[in-house]
Protein backbone atom coordinates (compact mmCIF):
# COMPACT_ATOMS: atom_id res chain seq x y z
CA UNK A 1 0.00 0.00 0.00
CA UNK A 2 2.83 2.64 0.99
CA UNK A 3 4.53 1.63 -2.40
CA UNK A 4 1.29 2.25 -4.32
CA UNK A 5 1.03 5.43 -2.98
CA UNK A 6 4.66 6.97 -3.80
CA UNK A 7 3.89 5.59 -6.65
CA UNK A 8 0.85 7.79 -7.49
CA UNK A 9 2.83 10.61 -6.07
CA UNK A 10 5.51 10.71 -8.17
CA UNK A 11 6.55 11.03 -11.93
CA UNK A 12 2.84 12.93 -12.30
CA UNK A 13 1.76 13.78 -16.02
CA UNK A 14 -1.37 14.62 -17.54
CA UNK A 15 -1.46 13.98 -20.95
CA UNK A 16 -3.72 16.19 -23.23
CA UNK A 17 -4.75 15.11 -27.27
CA UNK A 18 -3.81 18.22 -29.31
CA UNK A 19 -3.82 19.14 -32.91
CA UNK A 20 -0.12 18.39 -33.13
CA UNK A 21 -0.91 14.79 -31.00
CA UNK A 22 -0.47 13.72 -27.79
CA UNK A 23 1.36 16.60 -25.23
CA UNK A 24 2.01 15.65 -21.96
CA UNK A 25 3.46 17.95 -18.47
CA UNK A 26 4.40 17.45 -15.22
CA UNK A 27 1.36 17.92 -12.64
CA UNK A 28 2.54 18.60 -9.06
CA UNK A 29 -0.38 19.66 -7.70
CA UNK A 30 -4.15 18.65 -7.33
CA UNK A 31 -6.01 15.46 -8.20
CA UNK A 32 -7.96 15.13 -11.48
CA UNK A 33 -11.90 14.71 -10.50
CA UNK A 34 -12.08 11.44 -12.01
CA UNK A 35 -9.12 9.77 -10.19
CA UNK A 36 -10.12 7.45 -7.04
CA UNK A 37 -7.63 8.14 -5.16
CA UNK A 38 -8.38 12.18 -4.95
CA UNK A 39 -11.54 11.70 -2.50
CA UNK A 40 -8.99 9.93 0.34
CA UNK A 41 -6.17 12.56 -0.40
CA UNK A 42 -8.83 15.24 0.11
CA UNK A 43 -10.26 13.60 3.07
CA UNK A 44 -6.79 12.55 4.79
CA UNK A 45 -6.08 16.79 4.64
CA UNK A 46 -9.66 18.01 5.28
CA UNK A 47 -9.84 15.80 8.45
CA UNK A 48 -7.32 17.95 10.23
CA UNK A 49 -9.58 20.82 10.44
CA UNK A 50 -12.94 18.98 10.89
CA UNK A 51 -11.63 17.56 13.89
CA UNK A 52 -10.82 20.65 15.54
CA UNK A 53 -12.07 21.74 18.21
CA UNK A 54 -14.79 24.73 18.01
CA UNK A 55 -15.91 26.57 20.92
CA UNK A 56 -20.34 25.63 21.68
CA UNK A 57 -22.23 27.37 19.02
CA UNK A 58 -19.92 26.43 16.07
CA UNK A 59 -20.22 23.89 13.47
CA UNK A 60 -18.41 22.81 10.70
CA UNK A 61 -19.55 20.96 7.94
CA UNK A 62 -17.90 19.76 5.20
CA UNK A 63 -19.48 18.94 1.39
CA UNK A 64 -16.55 17.55 -0.88
CA UNK A 65 -14.15 20.30 -1.13
CA UNK A 66 -16.84 23.01 0.07
CA UNK A 67 -16.83 23.88 3.66
CA UNK A 68 -19.74 25.58 5.49
CA UNK A 69 -19.57 26.73 9.37
CA UNK A 70 -22.75 27.14 11.10
CA UNK A 71 -22.41 29.96 14.23
CA UNK A 72 -24.96 30.47 16.72
CA UNK A 73 -24.59 33.91 18.76
CA UNK A 74 -27.00 36.02 20.92
CA UNK A 75 -25.88 39.30 19.48
CA UNK A 76 -24.50 40.49 16.22
CA UNK A 77 -21.34 41.63 17.78
CA UNK A 78 -20.70 38.67 19.26
CA UNK A 79 -21.67 36.77 16.12
CA UNK A 80 -19.01 38.81 13.90
CA UNK A 81 -16.31 38.53 16.95
CA UNK A 82 -16.43 34.33 16.92
CA UNK A 83 -16.63 34.21 13.15
CA UNK A 84 -13.29 36.32 13.06
CA UNK A 85 -11.76 33.63 15.56
CA UNK A 86 -13.06 30.61 13.51
CA UNK A 87 -12.00 31.77 9.90
CA UNK A 88 -8.55 32.60 11.19
CA UNK A 89 -8.26 29.17 12.17
CA UNK A 90 -9.60 27.96 9.16
CA UNK A 91 -7.07 30.39 7.83
CA UNK A 92 -4.25 29.12 9.36
CA UNK A 93 -4.93 25.75 8.18
CA UNK A 94 -5.11 26.77 4.30
CA UNK A 95 -2.05 28.20 4.50
CA UNK A 96 -0.16 25.46 6.20
CA UNK A 97 -1.38 23.21 3.52
CA UNK A 98 -1.18 26.09 0.76
CA UNK A 99 -4.88 25.43 -0.43
CA UNK A 100 -6.59 28.71 -2.19
CA UNK A 101 -10.04 29.47 -1.30
CA UNK A 102 -12.16 31.07 -3.99
CA UNK A 103 -13.53 34.93 -2.56
CA UNK A 104 -16.09 34.54 -5.60
CA UNK A 105 -17.93 31.30 -4.52
CA UNK A 106 -17.59 32.49 -0.48
CA UNK A 107 -20.78 34.32 1.18
CA UNK A 108 -22.86 34.91 4.62
CA UNK A 109 -26.01 34.06 5.66
CA UNK A 110 -27.27 35.92 8.52
CA UNK A 111 -30.48 34.23 9.56
CA UNK A 112 -32.14 35.73 12.59
CA UNK A 113 -34.06 33.97 15.09
CA UNK A 114 -37.70 35.39 15.64
CA UNK A 115 -38.39 37.81 18.63
CA UNK A 116 -41.27 36.25 20.62
CA UNK A 117 -43.71 38.21 22.42
CA UNK A 118 -46.10 36.84 25.00
CA UNK A 119 -49.01 38.35 26.35
CA UNK A 120 -51.77 37.47 29.37
CA UNK A 121 -54.51 39.27 30.84
CA UNK A 122 -55.46 38.84 34.45
CA UNK A 123 -59.13 39.54 36.82
CA UNK A 124 -58.39 38.63 40.47
CA UNK A 125 -59.89 40.07 43.41
CA UNK A 126 -61.65 42.99 41.49
CA UNK A 127 -58.57 43.76 40.47
CA UNK A 128 -58.13 43.75 36.38
CA UNK A 129 -54.73 43.85 34.37
CA UNK A 130 -53.01 43.34 31.34
CA UNK A 131 -49.37 42.87 29.93
CA UNK A 132 -46.99 41.65 27.34
CA UNK A 133 -43.38 41.26 27.58
CA UNK A 134 -40.68 40.44 24.73
CA UNK A 135 -38.15 38.04 24.65
CA UNK A 136 -35.45 38.12 22.55
CA UNK A 137 -32.02 36.05 22.91
CA UNK A 138 -33.57 34.74 26.52
CA UNK A 139 -33.42 38.34 27.72
CA UNK A 140 -37.04 40.26 28.57
CA UNK A 141 -36.05 43.73 26.33
CA UNK A 142 -39.61 45.47 26.49
CA UNK A 143 -42.06 45.30 29.32
CA UNK A 144 -45.55 46.77 29.87
CA UNK A 145 -48.29 46.50 32.23
CA UNK A 146 -51.99 48.13 32.24
CA UNK A 147 -54.22 48.68 35.10
CA UNK A 148 -58.05 48.55 33.82
CA UNK A 149 -61.27 48.97 35.51
CA UNK A 150 -63.30 46.78 37.38
CA UNK A 151 -65.88 46.85 34.99
CA UNK A 152 -63.61 45.23 32.34
CA UNK A 153 -63.38 41.31 31.82
CA UNK A 154 -60.55 38.80 31.66
CA UNK A 155 -61.44 38.76 28.13
CA UNK A 156 -61.30 42.24 27.18
CA UNK A 157 -57.95 42.13 29.43
CA UNK A 158 -56.47 39.44 26.80
CA UNK A 159 -57.19 41.70 23.67
CA UNK A 160 -55.95 44.83 25.08
CA UNK A 161 -52.62 43.06 25.57
CA UNK A 162 -52.53 41.81 22.19
CA UNK A 163 -53.77 44.99 20.61
CA UNK A 164 -51.30 47.06 22.27
CA UNK A 165 -47.79 44.25 21.26
CA UNK A 166 -49.37 44.92 17.76
CA UNK A 167 -47.84 48.98 17.18
CA UNK A 168 -44.20 47.75 18.66
CA UNK A 169 -44.02 44.50 16.69
CA UNK A 170 -45.14 46.58 13.05
CA UNK A 171 -42.31 49.09 13.50
CA UNK A 172 -39.79 45.66 13.56
CA UNK A 173 -39.14 43.90 9.92
CA UNK A 174 -38.08 41.19 11.89
CA UNK A 175 -40.30 38.48 12.06
CA UNK A 176 -42.28 38.70 15.35
CA UNK A 177 -44.47 35.82 17.12
CA UNK A 178 -46.94 36.86 19.69
CA UNK A 179 -48.27 34.32 22.05
CA UNK A 180 -51.32 34.16 24.20
CA UNK A 181 -52.48 31.48 26.65
CA UNK A 182 -56.14 32.51 25.68
CA UNK A 183 -57.72 30.54 23.19
CA UNK A 184 -61.42 32.52 23.12
CA UNK A 185 -59.18 35.71 21.98
CA UNK A 186 -58.16 33.55 19.20
CA UNK A 187 -61.18 32.24 18.06
CA UNK A 188 -62.48 35.63 18.13
CA UNK A 189 -59.75 37.06 16.24
CA UNK A 190 -60.03 34.56 13.86
CA UNK A 191 -64.14 34.70 13.27
CA UNK A 192 -64.31 37.09 10.42
CA UNK A 193 -67.56 38.63 11.87
CA UNK A 194 -66.25 39.07 15.42
CA UNK A 195 -68.31 41.70 17.26
CA UNK A 196 -65.49 42.71 19.34
CA UNK A 197 -63.69 45.78 18.40
CA UNK A 198 -60.59 44.77 20.13
CA UNK A 199 -60.65 41.83 17.79
CA UNK A 200 -61.68 43.59 14.85
CA UNK A 201 -58.49 46.36 15.13
CA UNK A 202 -56.30 42.94 15.50
CA UNK A 203 -57.46 41.40 12.19
CA UNK A 204 -56.48 44.34 10.63
CA UNK A 205 -52.71 45.07 11.98
CA UNK A 206 -52.51 41.14 11.24
CA UNK A 207 -53.75 42.06 7.39
CA UNK A 208 -51.17 45.45 7.41
CA UNK A 209 -48.26 43.56 8.91
CA UNK A 210 -47.55 40.22 7.36
CA UNK A 211 -44.11 40.04 9.99
CA UNK A 212 -46.09 39.20 12.75
CA UNK A 213 -47.59 35.67 13.36
CA UNK A 214 -50.01 35.10 16.53
CA UNK A 215 -50.05 31.83 18.15
CA UNK A 216 -51.31 29.66 21.13
CA UNK A 217 -49.18 28.42 23.94
CA UNK A 218 -50.46 26.27 26.78
CA UNK A 219 -50.58 28.03 30.07
CA UNK A 220 -49.68 26.74 33.56
CA UNK A 221 -47.21 23.88 32.50
CA UNK A 222 -43.85 25.91 33.61
CA UNK A 223 -43.24 27.63 29.75
CA UNK A 224 -40.97 30.70 30.98
CA UNK A 225 -42.01 33.48 28.93
CA UNK A 226 -45.88 32.80 29.24
CA UNK A 227 -45.29 32.47 33.28
CA UNK A 228 -43.35 35.79 33.11
CA UNK A 229 -46.36 37.78 31.81
CA UNK A 230 -48.73 35.49 34.02
CA UNK A 231 -47.04 37.40 37.12
CA UNK A 232 -46.77 40.66 34.77
CA UNK A 233 -50.38 41.13 34.24
CA UNK A 234 -51.21 40.52 38.04
CA UNK A 235 -48.70 42.87 38.74
CA UNK A 236 -50.17 45.25 36.49
CA UNK A 237 -53.97 44.87 38.39
CA UNK A 238 -51.71 46.77 41.10
CA UNK A 239 -49.24 48.89 38.92
CA UNK A 240 -49.79 49.27 35.52
CA UNK A 241 -50.96 52.27 33.97
CA UNK A 242 -54.10 53.49 34.25
CA UNK A 243 -56.04 52.42 30.89
CA UNK A 244 -59.59 53.46 29.66
CA UNK A 245 -62.01 51.11 28.07
CA UNK A 246 -65.53 50.66 27.91
CA UNK A 247 -66.99 47.79 29.84
CA UNK A 248 -68.01 44.84 28.66
CA UNK A 249 -71.39 43.91 27.36
CA UNK A 250 -71.52 41.27 30.03
CA UNK A 251 -71.00 43.60 32.58
CA UNK A 252 -73.45 46.05 31.50
CA UNK A 253 -76.35 43.07 31.56
CA UNK A 254 -75.82 42.91 35.40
Amino acid sequence: MNETVKNILRNREVAMQTAQGLVFWPQQQGCAQIFCTGPLFWNLVANEILLESWEQGVHLQAFADDFVFVIREPTGTKLKFTAHEVLAVFKRWTDKHKISVSIEKSCNNIINEPIHTYTDGSKMDNRTGCAFCVRENNIYTIQWMAQLKLHNSVFQAELIALKEAYPWASQSNQTIKIWTDSESSLHSISYLKTNSPLAQDIQNTLINSPNIKLGWIKGRVGHAGNEATDLLAKKASLEGIPTQYPASRSYLKK
